[in-house]
């Protein structure tokens, strides 16, 4: 079973090349684009990783 990875990244180009690229590479990646995305989809779904940008609109790491 590959490792799950969520990606919560404004930068939509970024986000997506990287969950491209590690999705490629075996993993399975997914990108959201807000903070409050990545909290609703961490209440949905387990990962293994959280590659989180700092800051982000809506929410960011010191609201988490």
């Amino acid at each position: 079973m590959p490792k799950r990875i969520l990606i919560a990244e404004d930068e939509k180009p970024m986000a997506k090349a990287l969950e491209m690229k590690l999705n490629n590479v075996g993993f399975e990646a997914k990108a959201v684009f807000n903070g409050e995305e990545a909290l609703e989809e961490l209440q949905k779904n387990t990962y293994d990783l959280l590659l989180l940008n700092l800051m982000m609109p809506k929410k960011d790491v010191l609201m988490f």
